[in-house]
C-alpha cells in the first residue's frame, strides 16, 4: 500500500468509526423493534383484560337486576306477614329488621348499577351558583341537625357547560360526605367559582373534619374503597365518573388546619366575568399538586 501511515491511521479510524455508527444504528433498530413488540403484546393484553373485564361487569349487572327485581315483592311479603302480628311482637320487630335490610340490599344494588353503567352526560348550559344554592336547600336541615355550618358564598350567575342533573349528584354526594365526616361544631363550605384565565367553571366542597386517611390516597376513588365505617365505597367512585363524563377530573387534598377539599372543573358555557377562589390556584393546579 503506497498510502502514508497517517492516511493509513486515518482509514483505521474511519473503519472503526463506521463500524461503531452501524452497530449503534442496527442496536437501536433492534430495541425499537424489540419495544414495538412489547408493547403489542401488552396492548394485546390490556385489550383481553379488558374484554374479560367488561364481561364480568355485564354478567354482574345482569345478575344484580335479577337480584333487585324480586326485593320489592319481598319487602311487599314481610310488610303483609308484619300486618297479621301485634305491633309489639318479636315477629313484628323482625319484620322491620327484615324491611330494612331489603332496603338496604335495594340502596347497594342500585349504587353498584349506577356504577357499573351511569347515564350518559346531557351536555348543556346550566347555571353552576344555582346548583350549589339547590344543594345547600336540600342539605341545610340536616346540617342544622348534626350541628355543622354549611356555608355557600353568594355569587353571581355563572353558566357551565355540562350535565346539571349529574353536576348536582356529585355536589350533593361531597356535600353529604362532608357532613359525616364534619363533628358537630364544624364548618362545611360549598360554592361554584369561575377560573382564570380560562373561564372554566369549579366546584369545591371543604370541610373541618377528620380527613381522609393518608394511606387511601387516590384509592378513595376505587369501587368499594371507603374511610368510613358505615360507607359503601360506591359514592366517590360513582361521582368521580360522572365527573369524567363531562370532561373533567375529581380531585381532593388534605386540607390545611384538617378535613378535606375536593373540587373539579367544567368548561364555561359563555363569557362570564372571571373570579378568584380560596387560594387554589389557577385549574386547581399550584396549591393542589
Amino acid at each position: 500500500d503506497p498510502a502514508s501511515g497517517t492516511d493509513k491511521a486515518t482509514e483505521m479510524v474511519l473503519y472503526f468509526a463506521i463500524g461503531a455508527l452501524a452497530g449503534w444504528l442496527i442496536d437501536g433498530e433492534r430495541r425499537a423493534r424489540d419495544r414495538a413488540t412489547r408493547e403489542a403484546i401488552e396492548r394485546h393484553q390490556a385489550e383481553a383484560v379488558a374484554a374479560r373485564l367488561e364481561g364480568m361487569v355485564n354478567l354482574s349487572r345482569g345478575l344484580a337486576h335479577e337480584i333487585r327485581n324480586p326485593l320489592g315483592g319481598i319487602q311487599g311479603a314481610i310488610e303483609i306477614l308484619a300486618a297479621a302480628v301485634p305491633q309489639d311482637s318479636r315477629e313484628a320487630e323482625m319484620a322491620a329488621v327484615g324491611v330494612r335490610e331489603v332496603s338496604r340490599l335495594d340502596r347497594a344494588l342500585a349504587g353498584f348499577l349506577q356504577f357499573a353503567r351511569p347515564p350518559p352526560a346531557a351536555i348543556a348550559p346550566f347555571d353552576a351558583s344555582e346548583v350549589v344554592r339547590d344543594v345547600v336547600a336540600l342539605l341545610g336541615e340536616q346540617a342544622q341537625e348534626r350541628g355543622v355550618s354549611l356555608n355557600a358564598p353568594t355569587s353571581e350567575r355563572l353558566t357551565a357547560s355540562g350535565d346539571r342533573d349529574q353536576t348536582t349528584q356529585v355536589v350533593l354526594n361531597l356535600v353529604r360526605n362532608a357532613l359525616e365526616a364534619t363533628p358537630s361544631g364544624g364548618t362545611v363550605d360549598v360554592a361554584a367559582e369561575q377560573v382564570a384565565p380560562t373561564g372554566s367553571v369549579r366546584f369545591w366542597v371543604q370541610d373541618t373534619g377528620r380527613g381522609i386517611p393518608a394511606e387511601l390516597g387516590q384509592a378513595i376513588y376505587d369501587p368499594y374503597v371507603t374511610g368510613r365505617e358505615q360507607g359503601t365505597g360506591l359514592g366517590l367512585s360513582i361521582a368521580a365518573s360522572l365527573v369524567s363524563q363531562q370532561g373533567g377530573q375529581l380531585r381532593h387534598r388534605a386540607r390545611d388546619g384538617g378535613g378535606t377539599l375536593f373540587w373539579f372543573e367544567l368548561p364555561k358555557a359563555d363569557a362570564a366575568s372571571e373570579g378568584g377562589g380560596p387560594g387554589l390556584g389557577t385549574k386547581g393546579e399550584s396549591n393542589h399538586g
